[in-house]
């Protein structure tokens, strides 16, 4: 997530929720980036229920460690925002596309949460819809307006998480 999505979505939680925001680094010698990894060394650092959010490649992340990890109860539920999709054969692609029957890796008794776009420039929607297929069991929630990365409006993602967590 970038960082004007976490103080906007700061601002609608409240104070009531605690945002952790890990720094993760890009490895160019790793086939994920090295994102996997992190991914699985910060959620360790983390004793209590969590709700996961990430976004665009951050997302994509989120949702391959996920299906190629086993991942403790205390996820609570899961936001991802403008999710890419990862497919083709090109080599660089290879580390972070999801593997085939990812769907059937994923516990579906914690919630899962899609934002996209329709008009997403940078995320097409057309390959998202793909994503969104495999995994019937999730929530998709789908804008009809572009606004830049989500950054000046998180409310809806905040009132979701809310909802979730009663």
């Amino acid at each position: 997530m970038d960082r004007p999505i976490v103080a906007s979505l700061e601002e609608f939680l409240g104070e009531s929720f605690r945002l952790y925001y890990p720094e993760l680094y890009w490895d160019e010698s790793s086939k994920d980036y090295g994102w996997i990894w992190q991914i699985g060394v910060e959620l360790s650092k983390i004793h209590s229920p969590v709700v996961l959010v990430g976004h665009s490649f951050g997302a994509s992340m989120i949702l391959k460690y996920l299906t190629e990890n086993p991942y403790a109860k205390m996820i609570r539920g899961i936001f991802l925002l403008a999710t890419p999709y990862w497919s083709g054969d090109d080599d660089w692609i290879q580390g972070i596309k999801l593997r085939d029957g990812f769907e059937n890796n994923l516990c579906t008794e914690v919630p899962i949460f899609f934002y996209h776009f329709q008009d997403d420039q940078e995320v097409p929607i057309t390959p998202f819809r793909s994503l969104h297929g495999a995994l019937a069991f999730c929530n998709l929630s789908n804008y009809k307006e572009w606004r830049a990365q989500f950054v000046d409006d998180m409310s809806l993602v905040a009132k979701d998480i809310t909802a979730l967590l009663g």
